[in-house]
């Protein structure tokens, strides 16, 4: 095999010649057909550094830079899995089988009724059109009271901030400076709790950028905690890569105190990519051997076979969802068909907060059906004192 050319005029290992032993990232890494995960561009684009995204091993702020110096000084920022360490001794109590995001486009008529709400990094932050400047949004930058009105929820209501979003916000959020302060103004308003950043570790990218990404995830999980926020850890991985998912399952079985996870399914478009990362969610369940509260961002169709999933694996199940307002607000009505719940345009209501919080509780029973049928029972409800009440599997 040749090798694969890294700075102009410089050796190249190749893979066959231990390259994944040299690297700085091994540890994290354990190795990837991606090596050694040099510049990925070519032609006219190739080592231009300043315009491109990507984290490779070839990386450099100037040509006298050597091989290397800067994929080191970026895995520098980040942390490996096993310095994760987390709090959730505080508690949250029960979660509610369902918990809507978009609440501020209900009425406060039917906000209120509601006792848990998410919000994410969209309603946190904006971005200039460019993308060049960030800011917190009003809504987080004043009071609890004005936080609260803002989700046009009652002042008792309690709020998830999840932590996911288009790449240009996360990056946004990344520089120290900005996510300290980002952490600080959400617990000043009294965000319940913190789902971890789902920095994006698509396939398109070498290993050296995607483990640059999940240890970025791991430095502000660990950074949010230790501020005393109650943080729920986002598990991901790098795709079909077993070793990243058998880690998180060490990674809990080490870690007995953290009984709640998250999962982003909201870039799953079809079926089998969704079953497909499902699967590799519910082997790590299984391998913790413990139980364990999930989370997980997703439509109701989805929503729907995660909570199925989730129980066969002795998991209880949340699903974070924008869609039921969003349908609502649009005149489209939420319905159970043959398939499972779908959208479908409502000519007998008008478009607005009424049919969105309908949507909301026909999302909710439907859930809570399906989690009934599958053996859990006294899912806390979003909709009255009743969440309280505990989550419990059935014995």
């Amino acid at each position: 095999m040749d090798t694969l050319p890294l700075y102009p005029g410089t050796y190249a290992p190749s893979l066959f010649e231990g390259s994944c032993r040299r690297c700085p990232g091994e540890d994290v890494c354990g190795g990837d057909v991606t090596s050694p995960c040099g510049c990925v561009k070519r032609g006219a684009e190739r080592y231009r550094c300043g315009s491109c995204h990507v984290v490779c091993r070839e990386r450099r702020q100037d040509e006298n830079e050597t091989y290397d110096a800067e994929f080191r000084l970026r895995l520098s920022e980040g942390l490996s899995l096993e310095q994760l360490t987390l709090d959730q001794s505080m508690g949250l109590g029960p979660l509610p089988i369902l918990i809507p995001l978009r609440t501020r486009n209900l009425s406060a008529r039917h906000g209120h009724r509601l006792a848990w709400a998410a919000l994410n990094l969209e309603g946190m932050v904006s971005l200039s059109n460019d993308h060049t400047r960030v800011s917190l949004r009003t809504r987080i930058r004043g009071s609890r009271a004005d936080f609260k009105r803002d989700l046009k929820l009652g002042p008792s209501a309690q709020v998830l901030a999840v932590l996911n979003g288009l790449d240009e916000g996360l990056e946004a959020v990344w520089p120290r400076d900005f996510r300290i302060t980002l952490v600080e103004r959400l617990r000043a308003i009294g965000v319940a709790a913190v789902t971890g950043p789902t920095f994006s570790v698509t396939q398109a990218e070498p290993s050296s950028h995607r483990i640059y990404m999940m240890m970025r995830h791991h430095k502000m999980a660990h950074e949010m905690s230790d501020s005393g926020m109650f943080v729920v850890p986002n598990l991901y991985w790098r795709e079909d890569n077993i070793r990243d998912i058998d880690a998180w399952a060490d990674w809990l079985r080490s870690n007995s105190h953290v009984q709640l996870v998250s999962r982003d399914f909201t870039r799953d478009k079809n079926h089998s990519t969704f079953r497909h990362h499902l699967d590799g969610l519910v082997r790590i369940v299984r391998g913790t051997g413990r139980h364990l509260h999930v989370i997980v961002l997703t439509g109701p169709v989805f929503g729907g076979l995660a909570v199925r999933r989730l129980a066969d694996a002795g998991a209880t199940c949340s699903v974070v969802s924008a869609n039921p307002i969003i349908a609502g607000m649009h005149g489209k009505r939420l319905i159970i068909g043959p398939s499972g719940m779908h959208e479908m345009i409502d000519y007998t209501r008008s478009r607005g907060s009424a049919l969105a919080f309908d949507n909301v509780k026909r999302m909710e029973e439907h859930l809570a059906s399906i989690a009934e049928a599958s053996g859990v029972r006294s899912a806390p409800s979003l909709f009255s004192e009743s969440h309280l009440s505990a989550l419990q599997l059935v014995t």
